[in-house]
Parts: C-alpha cells; structure tokens; sequence
C-alpha cells in the first residue's frame, strides 16, 4: 500500500476536544470564542471546519462523500466561519465555509476583525445662509430651458420683432426723408409689448406648463420640502425660471430699443423728452411677465400633465377673449373688457404709458381684476405645494 493515504475532510466534529492525545496548546484554545455564523461556538470544537488545500494529483472520494488530494495531508487552516449545517457534527459539502477569508486571517488565529459603526453622519461642507435655495430651483429650470434646441427655435423667432425695429430705428435716425413716418414715439414702445403678446403666450406656455407638474408626476413634492427649503422658497424658485425667460422677449428687448435709439441719434434728446418712458417699460414688463408666470406656475400645481395644463391655460385666455368679443359684438360697447385678462391687462397698460384706455371700463376696475387674477394664483399655489398629499 502506497504511503499516500487518502485523508478525509473531517469537519465540524466534536469528537476532536475529547481525544485522549489531545496537545495542551489545543486544549487552552477550548477557553477562546470565535464567532461561527450568528452564535457562539467555541474554537476547539470548529478547529477542522475549514476545507485542506487542492492538491495537484489525483482526486480520491472518502467514505463520507468529500474528496481530498492525495500527494500530502493538508495543513489544518485557522478557524474560519462555517455555516449552520456544520454544526450537525455530519460530513457533507454543506460544511464548506461560506466565506473565503483572507491568507492574513488564516495564518493569525488571534487576529481580530474590526466591526465599523455605521450612524448617520451630518454635513461638514460649508452651509450658505436660510433664504437662498429658491436660486438653485430657479438656476436649474433656467439651464433645463436652454438645453432644448425647440425652445431656443422659438426665442429665436421672439426676438424677430426687436431685430425689425432695430431696423426702423437706424433708418429714422440716418435718412430725414423717412423720418417722419417711422420715428419711434411712447406709442411705439406700447406697440411692442401689445405685439409680443402672442410670443409670452408661447413661451409661458413652454416653460410653466411643467414647472410644478412634472414634480408632482415624479412624486418629488416631498423630496424637494423634506429639505432646508420652505414651500414658498420652492414657488419662488420656478417664478423665478418662468420669468427670467418672459423678461427677455418683453423688458430687456424694449429697454435695448432704447439704448438703440440713443446710440443712433448720437444723444439722450429723446429719453429727457420722454422721461416717463424708461419707468413705464419696466412697470409694464414686470407686470405682463408676472400674470402671465404666476398663472401658468398656478395652473400647473393643479395637474400632474404638462399637456393639460398648457390646455387650461389656452382655454382661459382664449375663452375670456372669446366672450369679451362676442359681448361687445351684441350690445357694441367695450365695457365688458373686464370678462377677458388679456383685455384688462392691455388697459392698465395704456394707463401705465400715459395713453387714453382703449376700452369703456374703468381702469382701476381692470386693475382689480389683474389683482383678484394674481392673488387667486398665489392662494392656490399656497394649497397646492406641500410637502404631503392632503385629501379631503
């Protein structure tokens, strides 16, 4: 008989504490525990759980069904982790260890393995001041708006009027002959702003219709409050990218109108004469860019479809302006302008250029209505954005 000898994989028995040639060294190490799976089990009792090397040479099957190399008996490797089934005190492949470990720990009995406690750690970054956070809301719709090349397409064609009247500006300034028939007066910059009117539908539409919806699609109401920022932080933030973009087709365009005719004339004859004129584009930029946002940013907060929304907000407009005009159809008077926003907004714009109102209303009665129109958005924002779902 050869002097290799088939050694059997004996694991997990417990027959090994008992032995009568049991070494001292190996009977000192009954006093130690080792963690075997999830309980406590001394190491004495485990010492063979772990599987003898692969030999080179061939394989030979023992009677208990493991197979083992047959060139050398295998070294006794450390205590190692073995699983449930081991602890039977049966030979099977169950008893193989379920975690290979490392070559540091097998040749260390003793060595220890760290336990890192894994607690919530609170930020160490630098912390900007309360009442700032609407920025980063506004920041990202404005960059997300930009990234569209439909929508710069459509900026594009917003800004066609101004590059038209850029035109007829030079021309007033540079040829007398035509002087008198396109030189710019209060009415023309009041004729701007009737004549964008249709791009702030677009582009309000564009850019509002999703502003709160898609947040309330996605279900990120809750993400975005559970955070250091209130919900009227979060409001002012989406104004904010809504009318960032309807300012630059109305306010920024008139007031460069304005610098153009200055630098084609070569003097500010023109702005001393018409001193009212830069205060009134800006009242009434601000103020066609605001009804036009807050209603869009309000209406959104009531869907959860961009696409409805954009409906809603056509519908209203159109609608008013469809009753206005059939109403003054019948009875021939413009007193029902109040029925239509866009019709009250023109009126208080007249008022604000120091033109006479175009329609039989009073203005102040348009005021209010633009007014009840502004506070009625910011009531619904007011029961539309918040953190949870209230369902009555």
């Amino acid at each position: 008989m050869s002097r290799r000898r088939a050694t059997t994989w004996l694991c997990c028995t417990k027959a090994a504490s008992s032995r009568p040639g049991l070494s001292r060294s190996s009977r000192e190490t009954t006093g130690r525990r080792s963690r075997c799976g999830s309980r406590e089990t001394r190491i004495a009792s485990w010492k063979h759980c772990a599987r003898p090397a692969p030999s080179a040479t061939r394989r030979t099957t023992t009677s208990c069904g493991s197979s083992s190399g047959t060139a050398a008996r295998p070294a006794i490797s450390s205590p190692s982790r073995c699983r449930p089934a081991c602890r039977s005190g049966t030979c099977s492949r169950a008893c193989r260890p379920w975690r290979k470990s490392s070559p540091a720990r097998s040749e260390s009995p003793d060595a220890t393995m760290p336990i890192h406690d894994q607690g919530y750690a609170r930020y160490a970054g630098t912390r900007r001041p309360p009442g700032r956070a609407w920025w980063v809301i506004a920041r990202n719709g404005i960059r997300r708006m930009f990234s569209s090349k439909l929508f710069l397409l459509v900026l594009l064609f917003a800004w066609m009027q101004f590059f038209v009247r850029g035109v007829v500006f030079y021309l007033a300034a540079n040829f007398p002959q035509v002087e008198g028939f396109i030189a710019p007066t209060p009415a023309t910059f009041r004729d701007f702003f009737d004549s964008q009117a249709f791009f702030v539908f677009i582009v309000a539409i564009y850019t509002g219709a999703g502003a709160i919806a898609n947040d309330r699609q996605a279900n990120a109401l809750p993400l975005y409050l559970a955070r250091p920022l209130t919900r009227w932080e979060y409001v002012a933030g989406k104004l904010t990218a809504v009318m960032a973009f309807l300012l630059l087709i109305t306010w920024v365009q008139a007031l460069l109108l304005l610098v153009l005719q200055t630098m084609f004339t070569g003097s500010l004859e023109f702005v001393r004469e018409h001193a009212f004129l830069l205060p009134a584009v800006t009242a009434y930029g601000l103020l066609q860019s605001l009804v036009a946002a807050i209603t869009i940013v309000a209406l959104s907060s009531l869907s959860t479809s961009a696409r409805y929304v954009g409906v809603m907000y056509a519908g209203a407009v159109i609608f008013t302006g469809a009753m206005f005009d059939v109403l003054r159809g019948i009875t021939g008077s413009s007193a029902w302008s109040w029925l239509s926003f866009t019709a009250s907004q023109q009126q208080v714009g007249d008022v604000i250029f120091g033109a006479d109102p175009r329609y039989d209303t009073p203005w102040i009665v348009s005021l209010l209505i633009v007014a009840a129109l502004i506070g009625l958005s910011v009531w619904i924002l007011g029961r539309r954005v918040r953190g949870v779902e209230v369902v009555s």
